[in-house]
């Protein structure tokens, strides 16, 4: 059988430091992963799920309802990616092709993991911007204040009240509560408002969903 995955100059399992496409199920609970396909200037991107895996190989049996289109045959020159999205930020790895098979009504891609995981500054991804009034607590005080954009790791808001780098703030946006740290002052809007950058104190999945279901609903706007 013709190896595609021989185009490639892949490091062995050895080679590979950090985490390994084989480590996804036990380290981070899951089975279903984004896998892109890099042609030139146009990315083909589509789910697929973690059938069976080769530890020693490092290499993972992927399945996918769409795997028999053509558009989906893996090409000379095609770059692969397997996504990892998570609260924390996005994990990739970059594959290649090893065979493809069938399994009683299930077509398998076998792919190996061809260099390090790389992690994807999310900032970049996942910034939905928004005009959201929320409040949050300083000093015992209920103050309000207006959210500009949220992420899985901070938020934009501006506020009629002045506080310094550093302070901790409790908010409530929706059905969040959620504690922030001011780390960057951004100055004073057009409406003589203080504008701040914040992280969240303690990432955590409720954040993950809020921001994925403002997505949703800026994109079902648009």
């Amino acid at each position: 059988m013709f190896n595609l995955g021989r185009l490639f100059e892949n490091k062995s399992s050895e080679d590979i430091k950090g985490i390994k496409i084989t480590d996804i199920p036990d380290l981070y609970k899951t089975k279903r992963l984004k896998l892109e396909i890099i042609r030139q200037d146009k990315t083909m991107s589509f789910n697929v799920q973690i059938r069976d895996m080769d530890k020693k190989k490092n290499q993972l049996h992927l399945s996918c309802q769409y795997i028999q289109r053509d558009e989906f045959e893996i090409q000379k020159g095609d770059r692969i990616k397997l996504i990892h999205k998570y609260y924390r930020g996005i994990l990739e790895w970059e594959c290649s092709k090893v065979e493809k098979y069938k399994l009683e009504y299930l077509d398998i891609l076998v792919v190996e993991q061809k260099k390090n995981m790389k992690r994807v500054n999310q900032r970049e991804f996942f910034r939905i911007n928004l005009r959201l009034n929320f409040k949050y607590e300083h000093d015992d005080k209920r103050i309000n204040g207006e959210l500009e954009d949220i992420s899985y790791t901070g938020m934009k808001f501006n506020t009629k009240q002045e506080h310094e780098i550093g302070v901790i703030l409790k908010v409530y946006i929706g059905d969040l509560i959620e504690q922030i740290e001011i780390v960057r002052s951004i100055g004073k809007n057009d409406y003589d408002k203080f504008v701040y950058g914040a992280k969240f104190s303690n990432p955590n999945e409720k954040i993950e969903k809020y921001v994925n279901k403002k997505q949703l609903d800026v994109l079902g706007k648009k």
